[in-house]
């Protein structure tokens, strides 16, 4: 009998209980055409819905990568409010397919994520047809016609060879180029030009085939007088003596021993500047370099105006120019890696406004200031967190 009564207790309670169901939120995807071709409209679109008695907020994290172009990836997110019961479509991605846009297989992965769960992932895949193909070429400028020293310096009366290179046979390739007196020339490459004129050259080539698109590249170059260099040493200081004569330290810097040689050593945000060369133009700014941690600022032709500065870290160098002080600009880049602990030779060569970064005999920068800062002397300025050595500075007139 009591086990009677007990079956009907649970009985009775199991049917006052609310009948439990299966809840959750989830998506299909879907895309308007498995093939897309230009003056179409890509359509991609999620249907979702919602089976919890109560309001769900969830996010679509959409990705549509290509096959082949990386670069093409676009990840998006979607934020979506669902009432309890509802169902929704969301548009994805849109997209106006152009004559240029790339033909490839392209992919959208489309993860539901609810309270940073994902929830449910899903994926669709269509195709880009008959679009322009990509154009690959790249122009060259050399001192000989068979282009084995390429350069984008050249001397006063020098031949500037200009020619092309791309995989893809029968383009067309032309050119404007911009001369220093902004006269300008129409010409089919490739040819040879005869540089008379010093200054800032612009050469703008385009690239074309049909069913291809249609490229452009702008390549500058510049034309200087040639004047014979008369080497003259304006500076060695290799701070052997354990002092720093002539220079001017800030709280950060000092002489120190360094593997039983006396080197100049700088740590935290400080400069030390040398307290002669105001005067100095077209110099050659050479020295050893150790960077301990963090970076440095290498300060080239210092004077009222404003400086010309090289950023020297693990991840590159950089030029920047200051003028006036407190106004900044970028002028080059080099993605170069840098090892920390290790001594490395720099050298800043400035004539005129043509400025060259060397870092162990390897051109690292080559740059044209059209408006250059001409004179002033050096400086070594250590970085926030940094902490730096150098060593035998060396500077040498170029005139």
């Amino acid at each position: 009998m009591k086990r009677i009564i007990v079956f009907l207790s649970l009985f009775l309670l199991a049917c006052l209980l609310p009948v439990g169901v299966a809840q959750a939120t989830g998506f299909s995807l879907k895309t308007a055409q498995r093939i897309y071709k230009p003056g179409d409209t890509i359509l991609v679109t999620a249907d979702l819905y919602n089976d919890y008695e109560s309001e769900a907020d969830v996010v679509l994290e959409c990705l549509l990568t290509s096959q082949t172009k990386i670069s093409y990836d676009r990840l998006v997110y979607h934020p979506v409010t669902l009432g309890p019961g509802e169902s929704k479509t969301v548009t994805l991605y849109e997209i106006y397919v152009t004559e240029d846009f790339p033909s490839d297989e392209y992919r959208v992965v489309v993860k539901l994520v609810m309270d940073n769960i994902v929830e449910d992932e899903r994926e669709i895949i269509f195709l880009v047809e008959d679009t322009l193909e990509e154009m690959v070429f790249g122009v060259h400028l050399c001192k000989d016609r068979e282009c084995e020293h390429e350069s984008s310096v050249f001397i006063q009366g020098d031949n500037v060879y200009v020619s092309y290179e791309s995989p893809i046979n029968g383009i067309q390739v032309t050119g404007t180029i911009s001369f220093p007196d902004e006269s300008k020339e129409q010409i089919a490459l490739p040819t040879a030009l005869q540089a008379m004129q010093t200054g800032s050259y612009v050469l703008l080539v385009t690239a074309s085939k049909e069913r291809y698109n249609r490229e452009t590249e702008e390549i500058n170059f510049a034309v200087i007088e040639k004047e014979p260099r008369i080497p003259e040493v304006l500076l060695a200081d290799s701070f052997e003596d354990g002092i720093a004569d002539g220079w001017e330290l800030e709280p950060g810097w000092r002489v120190e021993r360094e593997d039983g040689n006396y080197v100049l050593s700088g740590e935290g945000h400080s400069w030390v500047r040398l307290e002669t060369g105001l005067d100095w133009t077209d110099y050659s700014f050479r020295f050893r370099l150790k960077l301990i941690r963090g970076g440095i600022h290498l300060n080239y032709r210092v004077s009222s105006e404003g400086r010309y500065f090289i950023g020297f870290g693990e991840e590159g160098v950089y030029l920047n120019k200051e003028t006036p002080w407190g106004n900044f600009f970028d002028l080059a880049g080099s993605d170069a890696y840098h090892r920390l602990e290790v001594w490395y030779d720099v050298k800043i060569v400035g004539e005129g406004g043509h400025l060259q970064v060397y870092v162990d005999g390897i051109l690292k920068l080559d740059y044209i200031d059209d408006a250059p800062l001409t004179w002033g002397n050096i400086a070594f300025e250590t970085l926030e967190g940094s902490h730096a050595y150098i060593d035998d500075v060396e500077v040498t007139g170029l005139r």
